[in-house]
This record gives C-alpha cells, sequence and structure tokens, in this order.
C-alpha cells in the first residue's frame, strides 16, 4: 500500500483483527526514494482476513491522496469501508 504523489505528508498504518482490539502490523512515515514525504507498507496478506489501512497526516498537513495497491501471486479480493472502525476511519 502506498501514497506516493499525495498531497501532503502522509502516516500508512495497516492494522489487523477486529474492532476494538485493533493489532498494528506494518506503520511508515517518509517512504525511503522518490515516494517520500509520502508512506509505503509492504505486508504479507493472509486470504479471507480483514485488515485496516490507516492514512494519517504529519505534523497536522492535510490534502489529497490516493492510496495504490500493488501485490504478487494469486489475490483475493479488496474493498473499501467508508464507515472505518472506530478511531481507524
Amino acid at each position: 500500500f502506498e501514497t506516493c504523489g499525495a498531497a501532503f505528508d502522509t502516516v500508512l498504518e495497516l492494522y489487523d483483527a477486529s474492532c476494538g482490539a485493533l493489532n498494528s502490523l506494518a506503520c511508515n512515515d517518509d517512504a525511503p526514494g522518490a515516494c517520500a514525504p509520502a508512506s509505503s507498507v509492504r505486508f504479507r496478506l493472509t486470504q479471507g482476513a480483514t485488515y485496516y489501512l490507516r492514512v494519517g497526516a504529519a505534523n497536522g498537513s492535510a490534502g489529497g491522496y490516493g492510496v495504490l495497491v500493488s501485490h504478487s501471486g494469486s489475490i483475493g479480493s479488496f474493498s473499501s469501508v467508508a464507515t472505518g472502525c472506530g478511531a481507524v476511519t
């Protein structure tokens, strides 16, 4: 997951588990290389599991962004949930 090209300094955090008991799996502020100050997290996902991705802003910044999801190998499906999960919206 990455936010390269975002109009502000993003921070990404990937969670699993369920609402009320989220487990942080990976976090990044300022991906290396040309993507900085955007963010990038890499993680081996498990088919059938639910994950939550939080896109935050460093230092109170704001702006437009997109999330690029890239993969290799066999994948399942991806969907987004507008309501989020508590503080992870």
